[in-house]
C-alpha cells in the first residue's frame, strides 16, 4: 500500500544520491 510506495520513493531518492556521489568520485 502507501507504506511500500513511500519506502520505494525514499530508497529511490537515496539510490540516486549515492549514484551521483559514486559517479562524481569516479570522474574525479
Amino acid at each position: 500500500g502507501r507504506t511500500a510506495e513511500s519506502i520505494r520513493t525514499i530508497l529511490g531518492a537515496a539510490g540516486m544520491k549515492l549514484r551521483k556521489r559514486v559517479t562524481l568520485e569516479i570522474l574525479e
